[in-house]
């Protein structure tokens, strides 16, 4: 987590000297009080806001008592960001029971976010074309909803007769990758998806209403933007602003993520990239061997947790279990229940409901202490199905409601088989199928005795220099390093100018101890195991 140094004068310091009145609403553990000491320089500060809707809220309950004067305030809305979790009836983004049903599965934690995006970025998961647009739709449908509240509140701006006397700056802090560079989520590098991000600037009375810079710009001018609307002094900072209109300049960027450090400069029409260090994750998913402990072996009983997509399930957490019947359990949402109710489909398993005879009546439905209909089963719903397979289809002999998903994980328990190693993949059979093991999978119930596979070799990720050109290539998919040697030389001097004037020498923080509820947070956001 970044922490603030001592002795860095805040914008909001620098406003409330100024006799603004400051407060700011935040929804994102990283910017917490006490890790960050990011609330310097705000008299009101209200972390764990809430929603986009509920900080709009938060806003004009603090702007109805606070004294009237000029205020800067700050709203940090986190809707635009994993877990996806639109709200209903967002207009052209309805999904279907399917893809509703696939949406929980990946979302109901953070865990299986950080697992996904691992398990992408290590070539174990294969994402198809629909299970890419289901992501972008669940994306833009947060976009969408964030819009909302930010309408709102300019409406009220307006009712109260300050929109005109008001600037109102609207940025973010990230953009995300949707396999455009092979990868989800952010992080990763300094990309075109992950540099570019809205900044809307919309001065008092709506004046220059309309028009567009046509060359980049960078957060750091958002300050000197907002000191100069102030009437206030600006200079000696590293950005300008944006009032200004000065000459373009080149950009430099700089990304410590982990142990990765990246380096990078926009000039004109042109992006390049150096890699100085590539990131730990990287180095140890190129590694060569893959150990196993000796209990996980045909004919034992395991209990795997983890993710379900594109048709695969990734495991994360594999727990030896006593020996038991040689049936299959299954947690996690349904996809989908067919019309005349005599199958449902769970994890990519075909689940026969019996509809007479013994079998419907030696099936045990289960909802807490009473016992349901198989009527009453709804799709998406979360449920433990219990039953004997046969390759991806089995009798259900026993069905439980999971009322709170949060509480439980996608899981797999049967009878071990063998034990697989095709390229870089490990697999293991389990339930008549197989499912990936992640690198990182942690095994429990077990000694410390392993047996090791040996993997197919991968190069190791090395040092890099990328060169686009983002007016001809905007995914920058067409590297020009070897094709444009000139421009490569150009801009290798040009960074080495920016990064002695804006280059920083990383002090790498000593390790903050977080407690519980704020490593919740973060795990449940993706960022923490």
């Amino acid at each position: 987590m970044d922490v603030l140094a001592d002795g860095v004068e805040t914008l909001a310091e620098r406003l409330a000297a100024a006799g603004y009145a400051t407060a700011a609403f935040v929804e994102n553990s990283h910017l917490e009080p006490r890790y960050s000491h990011l609330d310097r320089g705000f008299a009101t500060y209200v972390s764990d806001a809430g929603d986009a809707g509920q900080i709009v809220h938060r806003f004009w309950s603090w702007f109805d008592r606070a004294p009237r004067r000029r205020f800067f305030a700050y709203l940090h809305f986190l809707d635009v960001h994993w877990p996806y979790r639109p709200p209903a009836g967002v207009p052209g983004r309805e999904l279907d029971e399917a893809d509703r049903a696939t949406a929980l599965a990946w979302q109901i934690t953070g865990k299986r976010w950080w697992l996904m995006r691992n398990a992408v970025r290590d070539g174990l998961l294969d994402l198809s074309a629909a299970d890419l647009e289901l992501l972008r739709r669940l994306y833009d449908g947060e976009i969408y909803d964030t819009d909302g509240a930010i309408g709102r509140l300019l409406e009220l701006l307006a009712a109260r007769g300050i929109l005109d006397d008001t600037a109102v700056i609207v940025t973010a802090d990230h953009g995300e990758g949707f396999l455009d560079h092979g990868r989800l989520d952010h992080g990763y590098g300094l990309y075109e998806e992950l540099l570019r991000v809205p900044l809307i600037v919309r001065l008092p009375g709506g004046r220059r209403g309309g028009e567009r810079v046509a060359w980049p710009v960078q957060l750091v001018d958002v300050a000197p933007t907002v000191l100069e609307l102030a009437g206030l002094d600006w200079q000696g900072l590293d950005g300008r602003t944006l009032l200004d209109p000065s000459p373009r300049r080149a950009l430099y960027f700089e990304e410590h993520h982990g142990s990765m450090v990246q380096l990078g400069i926009r000039a004109g029409r042109y992006a390049y990239i150096r890699t100085e260090q590539p990131a730990a994750a990287e180095a140890a998913a190129a590694r060569s061997e893959f150990s196993v402990p000796v209990e996980v072996r045909p004919g034992a009983r395991v209990q795997a947790e983890g993710m379900f997509a594109a048709g695969r399930f990734v495991a994360d957490e594999v727990k030896v279990v006593e020996p038991g019947d040689r049936d299959c359990e299954l947690a996690g949402p349904i996809e989908w229940i067919s019309p005349n109710r005599d199958f449902l489909r769970v994890l990519g398993y075909r689940v026969v409901l019996p509809a007479e005879g013994p079998a419907l009546a030696a099936l045990k439905l289960l909802d807490g202490n009473r016992h349901f209909s198989l009527a009453e089963l709804e799709p998406t719903e979360w449920v433990r199905v219990q039953g004997m397979p046969e390759g991806r289809s089995f009798v259900a002999t026993k069905i439980e409601r999971l009322r709170d998903p949060e509480q439980h994980e996608i899981e797999i328990e049967g009878v071990a088989g063998h034990l697989r190693v095709e390229g870089r993949r490990v697999w293991l059979e389990v339930c008549d199928d197989r499912i990936v093991l992640s690198p990182d999978v942690r095994w429990k119930g077990v000694s410390e005795n392993r047996h090791v596979l040996a993997l197919e070799a991968a190069p190791k990720p090395s040092l890099s220099e990328e060169l686009y050109d983002v007016e001809a290539d905007p995914r920058e998919q067409r590297n020009l390093v070897r094709q444009r040697p000139e421009v490569l030389a150009e801009l290798q001097v040009q960074l080495g100018e920016l990064r002695e004037k804006f280059g920083r020498a990383r002090k790498v923080p000593a390790p903050v101890p977080l407690d519980r509820a704020t490593r919740d947070r973060l795990r449940a956001l993706g960022y923490l195991r």
